[in-house]
């Protein structure tokens, strides 16, 4: 994807599909990656993916994201060591209510993440800018994406967001020094409704170690 000049400034185009209402609600497959996809929320070991104290966060994060908010669901999610896959359903707001667009939960979920991590003095941790969404119109591609959510970790040393298959980034580890205890951690800055890849994620990729909702999004085919 080219950049584009606006402005006399170069700005990456929104990858979000073009005529389609993000507010009205639907379902949809999203994939939020850290920065530089370092493997900050911990590890895949035999198949089975072992969350660390920051993947820990993520996880409760997400299931809290659903608790605050009655017109999102959860279906199948997976916390990977560098990103998390999940299935989004999304209630199409009231007539009395205003538009609730994917990209709002997504950044306030990213936000409420960064708090708490820098909170315990992880300030290095930061999330790409984006986030990748797929739209899911049939119960064919709901149950394609469970399944390689499902499987994720059995295929992590095949996954093209292990560090080893990224061409353009070089292995990373999270940092191993800490900010002292009682830093104040930077405001946390998520621009919403963004995107980490143009790119649909391959199924041939991949028993999701944090999937306690799965089965939960219902296609409506009035």
């Amino acid at each position: 994807m080219s950049d584009i000049l606006y402005r006399n400034r170069y700005r990456i185009p929104s990858t979000r599909l073009s005529g389609w209402d993000y507010g009205r609600g639907g379902i949809y497959c999203v994939t939020i990656c850290t920065q530089d996809r370092i493997c900050w929320l911990g590890e895949v070991v035999e198949g089975t993916m072992s969350l660390s104290d920051l993947g820990e966060i993520v996880a409760e994060e997400w299931l809290e994201m659903a608790r605050r908010r009655p017109h999102v669901e959860l279906d199948a999610w997976v916390v990977m060591p560098n990103h998390l896959h999940g299935i989004l359903c999304l209630q199409p707001p009231r007539l009395d209510e205003r538009p609730r667009p994917l990209g709002e939960a997504v950044g306030h979920f990213k936000g409420a993440c960064s708090e708490r991590i820098w909170a315990s003095g992880r300030r290095e941790f930061a999330w790409q800018p984006r986030f990748f969404d797929q739209i899911i119109r049939n119960d064919e591609t709901l149950l394609r994406f469970r399944k390689y959510i499902q499987e994720n970790p059995l295929r992590w040393e095949k996954d093209r967001h292990h560090p080893r298959n990224l061409s353009n980034l070089p292995p990373r580890r999270p940092p191993t020094v800490e900010t002292p205890r009682g830093a104040s951690p930077p405001e946390a800055a998520t621009p919403p409704n963004s995107a980490d890849s143009p790119r649909e994620p391959d199924i041939s990729d991949s028993q999701a170690a944090v999937d306690r909702t799965a089965g939960n999004c219902r296609i409506d085919h009035r």
